[in-house]
Formats: structure tokens, sequence, C-alpha cells
């Protein structure tokens, strides 16, 4: 008898989990900040001022770091050819719109004021990627509203030839129940995975053959 009652708590306590409904807001403005809600409790979280509050902290001298400069920090970074994009366009929008489809609307994007200019080293390369989150955005975005709560979309994309990356700025809320994002998850979690793995091997192979052209 005792077991059942504790078996009936822990379905009682799990229900009332996925019940619970979660969100985040991200800010883009000089710095990049965060409002995560959990029922009625709200945590901003700003990095640039917790980094600031670490350095007045830290009262040991700290050792002069080597400044990475952006073309160092640029041959880290693995580089996302147009290729790539349209490869994760056409293999998981698919799988997210069945994902939301199972959701029924119960996800909601509030608010969505979002500005997005998109610069680039290579003027071409630049322009294919803005033609391509231009199509993406005007045949991604009516279908998202079929499947989630949009109250007041807002979304401006802009060329910027003289920027060398895509700058973000705005705001982006995203609210749910514990129990609907499970439920994404479960649905898109594992082909999102299988492509993610697929796009690794191809950087590793795409690196490789740079590399061998380069030594010959």
């Amino acid at each position: 008898m005792v077991i059942v009652w504790i078996l009936a708590v822990l379905v009682l306590l799990t229900v009332l989990l996925c019940l619970a409904r979660v969100g985040v807001t991200v800010f883009w403005e000089e710095n990049v900040s965060f409002t995560i809600r959990v029922g009625l409790l709200r945590i901003h979280i700003d990095p640039s001022q917790q980094d600031t509050k670490r350095e007045k902290k830290s009262r040991e001298p700290k050792k002069e770091k080597k400044e990475i400069t952006g073309a160092e920090l640029k041959k880290k970074l693995p580089k996302l050819a147009a290729e790539d994009l349209q490869d994760a366009f056409d293999t998981l929008l698919p799988v997210g719109l069945r994902a939301l489809e199972q959701t029924r609307r119960a996800i909601r994007i509030q608010p969505l004021e979002l500005c997005v200019y998109v610069g680039g080293t290579d003027p071409a390369d630049t322009a294919e990627l803005y033609g391509l989150l231009c199509a993406a955005m005007w045949t991604l975005m009516p279908r998202l509203e079929t499947l989630l709560v949009i109250p007041d979309p807002s979304i401006h994309l802009e060329l910027d030839l003289g920027s060398e990356k895509i700058r973000l700025q705005g705001r982006v809320g995203v609210s749910a129940r514990i129990g609907t994002l499970l439920r994404v998850g479960i649905c898109a979690g594992i082909p999102t995975l299988k492509w993610l793995t697929r796009l690794r091997t191809k950087l590793k192979d795409r690196k490789t053959t740079q590399t061998a052209g380069q030594a010959a």
C-alpha cells in the first residue's frame, strides 16, 4: 500500500512538472542577456555584468594572456558554407515542423523583434547567404505562424557588406510547458543529432582536403 502511495505521488509530481510553464527571452543589444522564467519566478542573466563583478572581486594579479586576433579565431571556428546551411534547411526543417505539429500551438513566441544584419568577408558568399536567409524567412514564417502562437512578429533582414560578421539586434522570447518541450525534444532530437554528426564528418573531410591541397 505504501508503494502505491509513493508511485501516486511521483506520478502527480511528474504531471505537475510537465504542466509547469517555462520561458526564456534573449536580448541582443550592446551585450547579449537573458531572462529566464519558471512559473512566476524571473531570473535575469547578463554575462557582461558577471564578468565585471568577477574582475572586481579578484585581487590577485593575473598573468598576461595572449590576445587572439580575428584571423586566428576565424581559423579555430568551423566555417559553414552556403551548402551546409542549405542542407540544414532541407534536413532539419521537415523534422522541426513535424515536431511542432505535435504541440498543437502550445509554444508561444513573444516578443519577436529581430533585426539581422548580414555581413561577411566575401561579398559573393555574403550575398548568397543573405538570399538564403530571405528565402528561409519568407518560406518558414507563414508555416510557423500556423504551428506556434506568434502575436506580433517583426523580423528585418539587411545586407551589410561593410561588416565582416552577422549582427543581431532585438529580442526574442519563447515560452512553453515542460511537457511540450520534452515532446519536441523527443521528436526532433535523434534526427538533429544525426545531422550534426554528418556535418562534423563533412567539415573534417573538407579540412583534410584543404590541408592536403596546401601541402601539395
